[in-house]
């Protein structure tokens, strides 16, 4: 969803008001009235009180990503390198160094997780464009992806 009407709105309302309460609300308001329903429905952790397996390394590159291997769990790595590998492409402008990059480049804090059931997920976190963006990948039992969710984890100043 495309909001740059709000980067306006928000230092209007700040500036007018003072207050950050109000801003927040308003900001809110704004995006469940006029976000013509392309809100996500969660913005929670899908897989909070799981448990960390391991620490993922993730080699980022601008157009490509390179997946560490998880031990005894080669079919979820490939699967884990082939999505980050098919992520969205961006123009980056060049006040922050021009050219394309895949949003693979960010990737950040990937994590392998178990349910204690014998679910397996990845989950990682992507900054883009001022918000946080949450990716839980996760496996069944023999280890074949039956979801692949993206959530909003929060926002940051850009």
């Amino acid at each position: 969803m495309k909001l740059t009407w709000l980067k306006f709105f928000v230092p209007v309302a700040i500036l007018v008001c003072g207050t950050m309460t109000l801003v927040r609300v308003s900001a809110w308001a704004m995006l469940v009235f006029l976000g013509n329903g392309e809100m996500f429905a969660s913005h929670t952790n899908p897989i909070e009180g799981w448990k960390t397996v391991a620490d993922v390394g993730c080699k980022d590159g601008e157009m490509s990503a390179e997946i560490s291997p998880i031990t005894n769990y080669p079919e979820i790595s490939d699967d884990v390198q082939k999505f980050v590998n098919m992520l969205p492409v961006d123009q980056v402008p060049d006040y922050c160094g021009g050219g394309t990059r895949r949003w693979c480049y960010w990737i950040e804090n990937m994590t392998f997780y178990e349910d204690g059931t014998g679910q397996h997920a990845v989950g990682f976190q992507i900054p883009h464009d001022g918000t946080w963006w949450g990716y839980v990948l996760i496996y069944d039992k023999n280890n074949k992806r039956v979801k692949a969710l993206r959530y909003i984890q929060g926002h940051y100043a850009c």
